[in-house]
């Protein structure tokens, strides 16, 4: 299901940090954000905790997205063992 409202001038190509983003890194970004959407949905259904790691977590946290070179998502999920959580 698409959640997001993309911009018609989204898909065109741009330069960032001196690298140019062509249509093709733009679609599969805004098919990413489709998937993390989904994969949110059903860590919500299920109380999952997941997080943004790597270059993904980079991504967010200083180029408030996409690293302009990086093609894939890296994510992690948390959660302990029973034994571990029994003594805790």
């Amino acid at each position: 299901m698409i959640k997001h409202k993309i911009p018609a001038d989204y898909l065109k190509q741009e330069e960032r940090n001196g690298f140019t983003i062509n249509e093709v890194m733009k679609r599969s970004w805004t098919a990413y954000l489709e998937i993390l959407d989904d994969i949110k949905d059903i860590c919500d259904k299920y109380s999952l905790k997941l997080f943004a790691c790597y270059g993904t977590l980079l991504g967010a946290v200083r180029e408030h997205g996409f690293i302009s070179w990086d093609d894939d998502v890296h994510l992690i999920r948390h959660f302990m063992l029973p034994s571990l959580k029994a003594k805790a």
